[in-house]
């Protein structure tokens, strides 16, 4: 006959009832967060596997994340050139033009000149449009200011004469 006593017993119990209470919690981790490992020691192959695809999702979630900001800019280069040959072509350069076709004299022109110089430097402020804190006609250095400038009645491109 064997004796059993609670000293005998108790050991035994806790060490079976810690086990099932770190398997029950392994368990809950693994459904929790949807993997089946918790370490790269339970299944190196699958946690190989499973780094190599996180990282591939990392680039490319950097890549689309790149592309969306440079259609942004892009986007916003041609709302500048859209605004820019809308306001030239097809509202004050046409009105200017029939204007000083149908009055030839110095008086005629004078508004003509004005209209036609507040439309150029209009386009040139619409030209130096910024996406951000860069300008987005500026090429590589974006930061260093306004690409476009009039400079002794010539417009300049990072100070070189547009029409040379």
């Amino acid at each position: 006959m064997i004796r059993v006593t609670t000293n005998g017993t108790l050991p035994g119990y806790r060490s079976s009832l810690m086990r099932s209470t770190n398997n029950l919690n392994a368990a809950r981790d693994k459904v929790l967060s949807q993997r089946n490992f918790n370490s790269f020691a339970e299944d190196p192959t699958a946690a190989t596997q499973a780094f190599k695809l996180r990282r591939s999702f990392s680039r490319v979630d950097d890549q689309l994340s790149n592309n969306k900001n440079l259609t942004k800019r892009y986007q916003s280069a041609w709302d500048a050139l859209s605004t820019v040959k809308s306001d030239l072509v097809e509202k004050e350069g046409k009105v200017s033009a029939l204007a000083a076709l149908s009055s030839p004299t110095a008086s005629g022109r004078q508004p003509l000149a004005q209209v036609l110089k507040g439309a150029a430097e209009s386009s040139v402020q619409t030209m130096n449009a910024q996406y951000g804190s860069e300008f987005v006609f500026a090429g590589n250095d974006s930061l260093d200011g306004a690409p476009f400038a009039w400079e002794n009645g010539e417009l300049t491109y990072r100070g070189v004469k547009v029409d040379a």
